[in-house]
């Protein structure tokens, strides 16, 4: 039997609303009107964003409290796409969809290698310190999940092989093996599918050119995810840091005679306040626009550069000593796995305009068993075509 699909969001978390438009635009696309339950009013946050500004055919509903998201939840029974999370201030809406048992899924469709380096190089204190500030709420969650407080998650779609098989390795999974009928993993389904990526392309959604010369900003110094393991940046680093990577980006856009773009983290408000990267355009929430457009990406870490894999881009990584322990690490990532062209930002010969051009091209072959693995399974469709058809969503 079909079912019915509502986004279930918070509108004031604009990170998360932009990491799900992708998929809210394409559901509407196919399905036509969706719902879509903001919980903002619930939580007591202001809506900062218009979800008519994402897709006109969306019914918006903006319960006040418990009761009357329990009531629109009762009265459709609707297949929920989750796009909350398992923290406090969502406990008492997740604990009420456990309570309704509607079906919820989850899309994590970026295609990325899920490793975290949490623990590297660390002296044990400092293992301890970053267990309390950042696993210990994930173990609570699960214990809530497993004593049936929160609610596990029906169907989780996902595009990279990665973590699939980093959750088919897990102890839940392993004690599931061995005592078939014990399921306490918080996925119930895993069910891989395409990548964002893919489907933009798929749908032409992004001019593709050569355009520009894109730095993908990390906000790597200030991020708090970095500072919870690595500290505050010294400010004399912090100078020498950006001095060194504007005069990189100078001196490949003179080398090529391409404007830079930088696209900002989300987050980094400070980098636009303090001036950081001089003349250069600075853009936010347009990453996958200048990517598509790019020459070349220069990048540290993060999912950003799996679109300039699939599209065959010129990639360089970038690294540094005073990136510090943790980001070093996850500069390694991609950059070694693909065997990407690195420089580091202290030490480093700018190759002739040529020469540099047939090293990055060198590495492209290398791209093609990432883009099968966790990029692309099924290139005749999208990835949300995917999801309804397993869903049978109507």
């Amino acid at each position: 039997m079909k079912s019915k699909l509502s986004i279930l969001i918070d509108l004031s978390n604009e990170r998360s609303v932009h990491f799900n438009s992708h998929s809210i635009i394409h559901f509407a696309k196919i399905l036509g009107e969706i719902n879509l339950i903001n919980v903002s009013e619930i939580i007591k946050k202001k809506k900062k964003i218009d979800p008519l500004s994402i897709n006109k055919d969306l019914i918006i509903h903006n319960p006040n409290n418990i009761d009357e998201l329990k009531n629109i939840l009762v009265k459709e029974k609707f297949t929920l796409m989750y796009c909350l999370a398992f923290n406090q201030e969502y406990f008492f809406i997740n604990f009420l969809i456990n309570r309704l048992k509607n079906k919820i899924f989850v899309i994590s469709n970026l295609g990325y290698n899920p490793e975290n380096f949490n623990y590297e190089k660390r002296t044990f204190f400092q293992k301890i310190k970053i267990f309390f500030n950042i696993r210990l709420n994930y173990y609570i969650m699960r214990i809530l999940v497993l004593f049936n407080i929160l609610p596990n998650i029906d169907y989780f779609f996902e595009s990279s092989s990665y973590v699939i098989n980093s959750i088919n390795g897990g102890l839940s999974k392993k004690i599931q093996k061995k005592i078939s009928w014990l399921n306490f993993s918080l996925y119930k389904n895993l069910i891989k599918i395409n990548s964002k990526h893919h489907d933009n392309l798929f749908n032409n959604r992004f001019e593709v050119s050569e355009e520009y010369i894109v730095f993908v900003d990390g906000f790597i110094f200030d991020h708090e995810d970095r500072i919870m393991r690595d500290g505050k940046i010294n400010i004399i680093d912090r100078k020498k840091y950006f001095k060194d990577v504007n005069n990189l980006l100078n001196n490949l856009q003179t080398m090529y005679e391409k404007k830079v773009i930088v696209c900002l983290h989300p987050a980094n408000n400070i980098s636009l306040k303090n001036k950081d990267y001089g003349k250069f355009e600075c853009v936010k929430y347009q990453t996958e626009k200048f990517i598509s457009k790019a020459f070349i990406v220069l990048y540290h870490e993060g999912s950003s550069v799996i679109q300039a894999i699939l599209q065959k881009k010129n990639i360089i990584n970038l690294h540094g000593n005073y990136l510090g322990t943790y980001i070093n690490k996850r500069c390694e990532l991609y950059a070694k796995l693909l065997d990407i062209k690195r420089y580091d930002l202290e030490n480093y010969k700018l190759d002739d305009k040529e020469s540099l051009i047939q090293e990055l091209n060198a590495s492209k072959p290398n791209y093609e068993s990432y883009i099968r693995e966790n990029i692309i399974t099924d290139s005749t469709k999208t990835g949300i075509e995917q999801i309804i058809n397993h869903l049978n969503l109507e």
